[in-house]
Order: C-alpha cells, then sequence, then structure tokens
C-alpha cells in the first residue's frame, strides 16, 4: 500500500504538465527522437547514451500537434514518452523510442510487445465496467513466459471508488480495481474523466510488473 501512495504522489497529473515532462524537441526532429536523458535505462536494463535534456518546456508541448503518452515502469528502469503509432477502432498502439510498443483499449492496457515478458493479450473491461463499482466480472491475461509459451491467468475482478485528496485529480474520479486469483492477487487504478481515462497504474505482464501511465497530449 506504501508503494502503491508513493507512486500516486509521483506523478500528479497538474504537476507533471506544469514541469514539462516531454521530451525535448531538437530543430525540427521529433521530441521522442531528439532526446532522453542518460539516466533513462532501455529495455533489459541498459542505458541508453543519450545525453542532454529529458523534459520539455511548456511551449515545447504546445508546438507538438501528436499526441504524447508517459509510460513508468519501475522494475525495468523505464521512463520514456509515447507516440501513437496506429489507432484501430478504440484501440491505440503507443510506442517508445526503444520500440516497444503498449496498446490499450478505451485507455485500459490489452497487449506488450517488447518488454521481454510480454501481456500478449487480455480481455479487459471498458470504462463503463470500471465505473459499475462492486458488481464482479472475470479478467483473463494471457503472458509470455521464458520458454516461449503462453500461461492464462483468469481472475475475479471488482472496482471500488476511492477518494483522491490530490487537487489536480479532484474532477477525475479515482477507481480501483481489485482481481483475485488462487495464485495472487492484482491491484490497479484508474483516473477517468467521464468515459476517458487520463492516468492509470495497471499490470503489465510478469516481467514488467505494473506500468504508469500518464495522458500529455491527446
Amino acid at each position: 500500500m506504501g508503494k502503491l501512495l508513493a507512486m500516486r504522489r509521483a506523478f500528479p497529473l497538474a504537476v507533471l504538465l506544469a514541469a514539462g515532462l516531454v521530451l525535448a524537441g531538437c530543430g525540427g526532429k521529433s521530441p521522442l527522437t531528439a532526446v532522453m536523458g542518460s539516466a533513462q535505462k532501455i529495455i533489459g536494463g541498459k542505458k541508453q547514451a543519450a545525453p542532454g535534456r529529458s523534459t520539455l518546456t511548456a511551449a515545447e508541448i504546445a508546438a507538438y500537434d501528436k499526441p504524447l503518452m508517459r509510460v513508468q515502469i519501475a522494475a525495468l528502469g523505464l521512463d520514456s514518452y509515447l507516440t501513437l503509432r496506429d489507432r484501430d477502432g478504440d484501440v491505440a498502439t503507443w510506442q517508445a523510442p526503444t520500440g516497444a510498443t503498449f496498446s490499450l483499449r478505451d485507455g485500459v492496457l490489452i497487449e506488450t510487445r517488447g518488454l521481454s515478458l510480454d501481456l500478449m493479450s487480455s480481455a479487459a473491461p471498458s470504462p463503463a465496467q470500471l465505473a459499475r463499482t462492486g458488481a464482479p466480472y472475470s479478467r483473463t491475461f494471457f503472458v509470455s513466459g521464458f520458454e516461449n509459451d503462453v500461461d492464462q491467468r483468469s481472475y475475479t475482478c471488482s472496482t471500488e471508488a476511492v477518494p483522491d485528496e490530490a487537487p489536480a485529480r479532484r474532477h477525475l474520479r479515482h477507481l480501483r480495481e481489485t482481481c483475485q486469483r488462487s495464485g495472487g492477487k492484482l491491484t490497479s487504478d484508474y483516473w477517468i474523466d467521464g468515459r476517458t481515462v487520463r492516468a492509470s497504474r495497471q499490470w503489465a505482464g510478469p516481467g514488467a510488473g505494473f506500468a504508469v501511465f500518464e495522458t500529455i497530449k491527446e
């Protein structure tokens, strides 16, 4: 619980936007290809030898005319910015400069690629289903293993509303999802504006653990 509270305090939306925590552009280059902080780690734990700034200013955010998202995965030492690679109906696939991709259906993570042990696919709830607090539903995750096999993990889940004290998030509805099975429990968090997930902390597979997503620019 302490770790969850720490992560929630670490990534308030207003702080991210006010501080301009997105990558710096360089001339006409994409912000994402122009700079990654030298301390940032890529998949596999190796450091990326890219010097320079690791943030964008508010003006640079405004000048960048495409959607941006941030992902932070503590278990991988990954703190990266994502560009929208493609959209297929309600599924958006975001890509990091490392090549890793994250597919989200209406803001709910359903698939990853490039994280070694990936979330191959999942049967995930919609934001409307998440909003029906107390009503049980099933979730199934298909995850990759070390032997190129796929492991199926089925859970029974429900959500609850959580009061959020952060001023920047008082206009958002904070929902906490608890999923249980005989082999363990997963707890994810979603900050929702109407039917739109603005920020979340979601399970991204056995290798990555939990990923924190923040919408920077739509």
